[in-house]
C-alpha cells in the first residue's frame, strides 16, 4: 500500500501481509482484514441471499479510533447470478461516522486472474467506485475487483483511495494492490 499527499509517500515493504479472517452466523458472512504493518482493522459484514449479496455495514477500527457504517437499508453488491453490467449507483445513509455516501457497482467482464502461487482462477473483474463525504475530507475511493465464485473471495484487489478537500484539492492519496497468497481448504 502506498500513501501519498504534501508529506513523503510510504511504502509497504515486499513482505507486507495482508490477513483475513472470515466467520460465520447463517447468512450473514463477517470479514475482518488487517495487515501485519499497523494496527488496523477493516469489519465488512454481508448477507448471502439467493439472488443477491448485501452489504449490512462497513468499518475500520485503529488504535486511535473507529469509523464506519451500518446501513440503515442493506446496500446490494452483487447479484445472483453474476452478470455482467452497472448496477445504479446507490446512496446509504445509516449509524456511523461515515454513512453519507454513494456507491456505484460495474460487473465488467469474466476473467481469470492469477494468485501469488501462479494458480489461474476463473473470476468476475467488479469496479467498485464509493463516495464517502464527512466533514472536511471526502473519500473517493476506486477498487477493482477479482471475485472468485469458487471461493466467494477476491483473489486479487487494485485500489485507488483520495481524499478531496473543501477546496476540491487532494490531500492525500493512497494506492493499493492486495494478491490472494493462500486460501484455508484449496487443493495447494
Amino acid at each position: 500500500m502506498r500513501w501519498s499527499s504534501d508529506s513523503p509517500a510510504r511504502t509497504s515493504p515486499p513482505d507486507a501481509e495482508w490477513l483475513s479472517k472470515i466467520t460465520y452466523d447463517g447468512d450473514v458472512v463477517v470479514q475482518q482484514d488487517k495487515t501485519n504493518q499497523g494496527s488496523a482493522v477493516s469489519t465488512v459484514k454481508r448477507r448471502w441471499r439467493g439472488d443477491a449479496v448485501e452489504e449490512l455495514e462497513f468499518g475500520t477500527k485503529t488504535d486511535k479510533g473507529s469509523a464506519g457504517c451500518v446501513f440503515d437499508d442493506p446496500m446490494v453488491v452483487l447479484r445472483i447470478p453474476v452478470e455482467e453490467g452497472k448496477m445504479p449507483t446507490q446512496e446509504f445513509e445509516g449509524e456511523g461516522a461515515n454513512c453519507d455516501g454513494t456507491r456505484t457497482i460495474t460487473v465488467e467482464r469474466r476473467e481469470d486472474v492469477t494468485d501469488a502461487e501462479g494458480r489461474a482462477w476463473p473470476s468476475w473483474r467488479i469496479r467498485v467506485e464509493t463516495v464517502v463525504k464527512s466533514t472536511g475530507l471526502t473519500n473517493k475511493s476506486t477498487d477493482t475487483r477479482w471475485f472468485s465464485p469458487d471461493l466467494g473471495k477476491d483473489i486479487r484487489i487494485e485500489g485507488v483511495a483520495e481524499y478531496i478537500n473543501p477546496s476540491g484539492g487532494v490531500a492525500a492519496r493512497a494506492e493499493s494492490e492486495i494478491l490472494l497468497e493462500s486460501y484455508p481448504g484449496t487443493d495447494r
